[in-house]
């Protein structure tokens, strides 16, 4: 069990710090192929793969968002969330992370499944 949570936290780790780094210097979706190398060679189920993508990328937009949410203090988001029918800032920031999640989770997703029929 100790084994399982310990390569849960280590695909987690670099799942999140690998997205923020080349976010630093790439395109936005960077991220789905670091989610999607990661958990190639790192997941050991499919569950876990896209659990572990999901969060590792929700919470990193998460905070981004909520980071440019406070900065502007909200100027800029609430005009962005009003193009979107959205009624605030803070819903647009939580759909961003949500959508992030999607992402993550689905290219962690797609790097096990791939390993998986590799395999066979």
């Amino acid at each position: 069990m100790k084994n399982i949570i310990n390569r849960n936290i280590l695909l987690f780790a670099i799942i999140l710090l690998a997205s923020w780094l080349g976010q630093l210097f790439m395109p936005w979706w960077v991220c789905a192929v670091v989610a999607f190398g990661a958990s190639f060679f790192l997941s050991k189920s499919s569950r876990q793969a896209f659990f572990v993508g999901f969060f590792a990328l929700a919470i990193l937009w998460g905070i981004g968002a909520a980071y440019w949410q406070i900065a502007s203090h909200g100027i800029l988001a609430d005009k962005v969330a009003s193009i979107f029918k959205l009624p605030n800032g803070a819903i647009l920031a939580a759909v961003a992370a949500l959508i992030a999640g999607l992402i993550g989770g689905n290219a962690a997703l797609s790097g096990f499944l791939i390993k998986d029929l590799l395999k066979k």
